[in-house]
């Protein structure tokens, strides 16, 4: 198994269960987006979470290849800048949460999104 296969078979997953979780229970997301803007500690831990996740994805899959791999590494840079605007940034990144409303349409866009990427992920890590 190679490192694009093993990040997929973390990520697809967690991607799936997310995607569920949001059409499953939209008011819990609604509350924790309401609770996050409020907790400038779990701000701060998150942005150093996305870091560390980033940094360990590119360092071990910096992919440049014209596949579905790619995927990974758009993620782990993804995951990098997040951490950085979230650190870098903390109350511009707080004002902007406390300007935005989750409504259950746009909690079904944010799982539509997480549950295509799941489907790429976990065929690229499973074949399935």
């Amino acid at each position: 198994m190679n490192t694009t296969q093993f990040i997929a078979q973390i990520a697809g997953p967690f991607f799936g269960f997310i995607a569920l979780s949001l059409l499953i229970a939209p008011q819990f997301y609604q509350k924790l987006l309401v609770e996050f803007r409020e907790n400038t500690s779990a701000l701060f831990l998150g942005s150093i979470f996305n870091i560390i996740l980033g940094m360990v994805i590119i360092l071990t899959h910096n992919d440049r290849t014209r596949d579905f791999s790619i995927i990974i590494t758009i993620l782990g840079r993804l995951s990098l800048l997040k951490g950085a605007i979230l650190v870098l940034f903390p109350e511009q990144v707080i004002r902007r949460l406390s300007s935005r409303k989750l409504s259950k349409s746009q909690l079904a866009i944010d799982a539509l999104i997480c549950g295509i990427l799941a489907i790429l992920l976990l065929q690229l890590g499973f074949g399935i």
